[in-house]
């Protein structure tokens, strides 16, 4: 459960930081990090499953934000490779 929390919060950190080194997570754990928030397992993370994960950790606006940034084909979803090419970006 701890792990869980700990991902939580790095996903609330701000995507994409200047300077910052990556953070170093194997693709198999970047895997189980969207497999864990992918409530209904279809592969795709909607912002309702995201906001259920860290609610009341950031806001539905925030999480909006989040969004804009991550969902890079603007369908309103973000998919694995999404996922993953931010937690790649962002700060440890």
């Amino acid at each position: 459960m701890f792990s869980r929390f700990v991902i939580l919060i790095l996903l609330c950190l701000p995507v994409f930081a200047s300077n910052a080194q990556a953070c170093h997570s194997t693709p198999e754990q970047r895997r189980e990090d969207f497999d864990w928030l992918d409530a209904d397992k279809d592969g795709l993370l909607t912002r309702s499953e995201y906001f259920s994960h860290i609610h009341p950790i950031i806001t539905i606006d925030e999480i909006q934000e989040r969004f804009a940034e991550v969902d890079t084909d603007e369908d309103g979803k973000v998919n694995f490779d999404e996922f993953s090419a931010m937690k790649q970006k962002q700060r440890c």
